[in-house]
């Protein structure tokens, strides 16, 4: 990740001269792994919200995808008062199957289920 973040600002977001770049160096099968891993992160940079890549917005929450501190978006219940934006605090439950969420609009914690 950092590999790509430095990529993406020393080539200015421009994959073709990044590309240019580690066709300059001597290929093998373990520089092609990590050439590939770097460039598809370029492209598709992780989430600073769900930590994934691509970015999961507007997949629902898994125990799989559950990341301590990132803000969601309860779709359930779409009553303002309620407080739309959620962040995630823990799972709780059988196999994590509900979770704890802190609601931004009044800092309430709460349970939720899992989608």
């Amino acid at each position: 990740d950092a590999a790509a973040t430095f990529l993406r600002i020393e080539f200015k977001n421009k994959l073709d001269q990044a590309l240019q770049f580690f066709t300059e160096t001597e290929a093998n099968e373990v520089h092609a792994v990590v050439i590939f891993k770097v460039m598809s992160r370029m492209k598709n940079p992780i989430c600073k919200n769900c930590q994934q890549s691509p970015c999961l917005n507007n997949n629902g929450i898994t125990v799989e995808n559950f990341v301590v501190g990132a803000e969601v978006i309860n779709i359930k219940q779409k009553s303002p008062s309620f407080g739309w934006i959620v962040e995630l605090v823990k799972t709780v439950g059988a196999q994590g199957a509900e979770f704890m969420g802190k609601r931004l609009a009044d800092g309430n914690v709460s349970k939720f289920t899992l989608s």
